[in-house]
């Protein structure tokens, strides 16, 4: 049953706006940083046991700054920051009418230019 919910269109639009582009420059603006934020990427969280999602999350990561100086690159896919940000959804497969609380943590990058090496483990 809920994994015929986790199909519904109800779902479907929940994971779309889980993967708005707007959802990063949000977070950034909120925690006072510059309204960008580079290289997003989204990964679809499934979480359960026994081949049932009993959560299913959006984790958002994507470099951030404090001021201009610190991004670097030149293409607008190609810029980086000393900082990632990983944002996580709320549940999506719980309806809520209200505005969702998302998690975050914001870490040095180690010196990765991609958004997929800075989460290498």
């Amino acid at each position: 049953q809920q994994l015929s919910m986790a199909l519904d269109t109800s779902f479907s639009e929940q994971v779309a706006t889980a993967m708005s582009a707007g959802i990063g420059v949000d977070f950034a603006v909120q925690v006072g940083l510059i309204p960008q934020f580079h290289q997003p990427m989204f990964i679809l969280l499934l979480l359960g046991s026994g081949g049932q999602p009993q959560q299913v999350r959006m984790v958002v990561n994507g470099f951030v700054a404090a001021k201009s100086k610190h991004v670097q690159g030149d293409r607008p896919d190609q810029k980086f920051t000393p900082w990632i940000a990983s944002l996580a959804s709320p549940d999506l497969m719980q309806r809520t009418d209200g505005p969702w609380q998302w998690e975050y943590s914001v870490r040095h990058a180690n010196g990765s230019e991609t958004t997929g090496s800075a989460l290498e483990c």
